[in-house]
C-alpha cells in the first residue's frame, strides 16, 4: 500500500459534535469562510498524486455536505488515484440516490464515525438527534448499492473513547461489523486549545484507555476485525496480537487553511507527545504517548524538576512561569506550592485564561499560594496560522471572566497584549477599544502593568516586510501608550532575549522602546520543558512574541 493523501475540505458539517474543535470556529463566522473552493481542492490533489500518494481521503468537516463531491472522487480517480475514499457521518449515505451518485463517480469506501451502538451513546457526542440512526442506515445503503454493483467496498469504522462510551466498545465494534467494517480505528479525544475548558468531560487516562480496548477484545470479534489503536502508544496493546492493526503506510493531510501544496503534517514527537524511557527501546513505529494523556501531576513534578535544575538555589529570587494550562487543580497546586517550599521571592504567573483547571480554581490558588502577579495573555480571533480559510476565536472572554474570579485579592492582575494585534485586521480581530477597556478593569482590580510585546511579524497574510505597514505601526504606538496609561496602567515594552543586536535600530523592537520603557522577564522566566511554542496547539500562556525570534522575519539589513 502506497502513501493515503487526505485532504480537508472545510468546516461545514451536520452534527455538532461535544469534543470536536471545529463548532467554535463554525459559531464565530459560520462555514462559508470555512470550505475549500473546488478548484483549491482539485490543486491539492495533483500535488499529491505528484508527490507520490497514491490514495486520495476526503475528510471535513463532512465532505458529503459538498454539492461538488462527487465531481472530486471523479477527478481524483480520472488523474490517477487507485483507491479514494470518504471520512464521513454517513447521514447522507441514508439517500440511496446520493449513495448512486457517489459509486458512479468511483468512491472504494469510507471510513464512518460510530461512537456507540446505540441512539443514546452516540448521539450523547454527535448532539444531534436522529444523527444515529441515519449513520447506520446509511452505511447499511452504501454497502447493499455497491454488491448489487458487484463492487468491492470496503468500511471502517472510527470511535472516539471518551469516559460516557468506553464501557461499550465492545458493542460498538460488533455494530460496525455487522455493518461490514473489519477495520475499527479506536481513538482518544484530542485535546486543543479551543477545548481545554471542557477536556476532562472526555479525556481517559491512558490505563483507562487500555483497559477499554483490552475488554472490547478480550475474546476475538465474530466477525474477524482488528482494531487498530491511532494516537495511542503501540506498546500498550502489542500483546494483543492479531487483534490489533498498526499503521503500515504513509499519511499526509492538506490541511483547509494551509497553502495548497500538501505537507507532511505529522507533528514532531515532542510537540504533541512525550516519549518516556520505555521508548528508547521500542521498534514500534509510534510517536510516544499524547501530552494529555501523561498525568497531570507527573507533569507537574516534571515542572518542579526543570526548576531545580534550572535554579539549584531558588530561594529569594523572582519566578514568572507559565504553561501550565493542562494542570488540574491539584498538580496547579502542586507546581504553586513547591515553589513556596524552595522559597522563592515572588511568582508571576503568565495566564491565557481557559484550563484544565478552572478559573475559579486558578483565583483561589493564587491566592493560596500567593502568587504576586497574574499576567493575562490577551490572544484575539485570529485566522488559523498559514492561511485565510479558517478563523480561531480569542481568549479575551475568558480573561475578562478570569477578573471576576479574581476579585480583588492579593494576586494583581496585569495585562500583555501584542501592539501588531491591532494593526492587521486581515489576520487578527482586536478593536483597541475593547483592549483599552479590558487594561481598565484590570487597573479597577488593583493592576499596575499594561507589558507589550511587538514582534517584527506583521502580519500572516500581507508582504513580509512592509516598509509604510511598518512606520504606521510605529506611530500608532504613543496614542495606544497613552490610552493605556489613562486607565491608570504603567505601559512597558517586554524584551526578547533572542532577538539578535540592532546597532542600526532596525527592529520594530528598538523603534518602540522609543516611545516605551522596556522592561526584561530575564532571568527569571521559567523556561520548563513545556513552555514553547510547540506547545501552542494546547496552550493559551507561552509568550510566544517575546521568548522566540525567527529570523526571517527580520527585515533586511539588520545592522548598517
Amino acid at each position: 500500500m502506497g502513501d493515503v493523501l487526505t485532504i480537508e475540505t472545510g468546516l461545514s458539517c451536520n452534527n455538532r459534535c461535544a469534543h470536536c474543535p471545529q463548532p467554535p470556529l463554525r459559531a464565530r463566522f459560520g462555514t462559508a469562510t470555512g470550505d475549500l473552493d473546488g478548484a483549491d481542492i482539485r490543486e491539492r490533489i495533483l500535488g499529491g498524486l505528484a508527490q507520490g500518494a497514491v490514495e486520495i481521503a476526503f475528510t471535513g468537516g463532512e465532505p458529503t455536505l459538498r454539492r461538488d463531491i462527487a465531481d472530486l472522487v471523479a477527478f481524483a480517480r480520472t488523474q490517477g488515484a487507485r483507491r479514494v475514499s470518504l471520512t464521513t457521518n454517513a447521514r447522507m449515505f441514508a439517500y440511496p440516490e446520493f449513495c448512486q451518485r457517489l459509486l458512479d463517480a468511483g468512491l472504494d469506501g469510507i471510513s464512518v464515525s460510530l461512537h456507540g451502538p446505540d441512539a443514546a451513546t452516540h448521539e450523547a457526542l454527535t448532539c444531534v438527534p436522529g444523527s444515529f440512526t441515519q449513520a447506520v442506515t446509511g452505511v447499511a445503503t452504501l454497502v447493499r448499492a455497491a454488491a448489487a454493483r458487484g463492487r468491492r467496498f470496503d468500511v471502517t469504522s472510527i470511535t472516539v473513547l471518551v469516559p460516557s462510551n468506553a464501557h461499550r466498545l465492545r458493542d460498538t465494534l460488533l455494530l460496525a461489523g455487522s455493518l461490514g467494517a473489519r477495520l475499527h480505528i479506536v481513538q482518544p479525544f484530542i485535546l486543543s486549545r479551543l477545548l481545554l475548558a471542557t477536556a476532562d468531560r472526555f479525556l481517559l487516562g491512558r490505563q483507562a484507555l487500555r483497559n477499554a480496548i483490552e475488554a472490547a477484545l478480550s475474546t476475538p470479534l465474530p466477525h474477524g476485525g482488528r482494531v487498530k489503536p491511532y494516537n495511542l502508544p503501540l506498546c500498550d496493546y502489542a500483546h494483543l496480537g492479531d487483534a490489533i492493526e498498526f499503521q503500515r503506510y504513509g499519511l499526509r493531510t492538506a490541511r483547509q487553511y494551509r497553502d495548497a501544496t500538501p505537507q507532511d503534517d505529522t507533528p514532531e514527537p515532542n510537540r504533541q507527545f512525550l516519549r518516556d524511557t520505555a521508548c528508547a527501546a521500542c521498534d514500534l513505529a509510534c510517536p510516544g504517548i499524547r501530552l494529555e494523556h501523561v498525568p497531570d501531576t507527573d507533569m507537574a513534578a516534571m515542572i518542579l524538576e526543570d526548576l531545580d535544575r534550572a535554579w539549584p538555589t531558588p530561594a529569594g529570587r523572582a519566578v514568572r512561569i507559565g504553561s501550565l494550562d493542562l494542570l488540574g487543580p491539584a498538580a496547579f497546586a502542586q507546581v504553586l506550592g513547591g515553589l513556596r517550599t524552595r522559597k522563592v521571592s515572588s511568582i508571576s504567573l503568565l495566564w491565557g485564561g481557559p484550563g484544565r483547571a478552572s478559573g475559579p480554581d486558578v483565583a483561589t490558588l493564587c491566592r493560596t499560594h500567593g502568587v504576586d502577579e497574574v499576567v493575562l495573555i490577551a490572544r484575539p480571533t485570529m485566522r488559523q496560522p498559514g492561511g485565510v480559510h479558517a478563523w480561531e476565536p480569542g481568549n479575551l472572554d475568558a480573561i475578562e471572566a478570569f477578573l471576576d474570579d479574581l476579585g480583588g485579592g492579593p494576586s494583581r492582575p496585569a495585562l500583555f497584549a501584542v501592539v501588531n494585534h491591532l494593526a492587521s485586521d486581515r489576520t487578527h480581530d482586536l478593536d483597541e477599544r475593547r483592549l483599552v477597556g479590558l487594561a481598565a478593569r484590570i487597573a479597577d482590580a488593583g493592576g499596575r502593568r499594561a507589558y507589550l510585546g511587538v514582534p517584527e511579524r506583521l502580519d500572516e497574510a500581507g508582504p513580509l516586510n512592509d516598509s509604510a505597514a511598518r512606520d504606521a505601526l510605529v506611530a500608532r504606538i504613543p496614542a495606544l501608550t497613552e490610552a493605556l496609561a489613562n486607565t491608570g496602567l504603567t505601559p512597558c515594552l517586554v524584551a526578547n532575549p533572542r532577538a539578535p543586536a540592532d546597532p542600526g535600530r532596525r527592529l520594530l523592537h528598538s523603534r518602540a522602546a522609543d516611545h516605551l520603557p522596556v522592561v526584561s522577564w530575564d532571568p527569571d522566566f521559567l523556561e520548563h520543558r513545556f513552555a514553547g511554542p510547540a506547545y501552542g496547539w494546547a496552550m493559551w500562556s507561552y509568550p510566544v512574541w517575546v521568548r522566540e525570534f525567527a529570523p526571517q522575519d527580520a527585515p533586511e539589513p539588520l545592522t548598517p
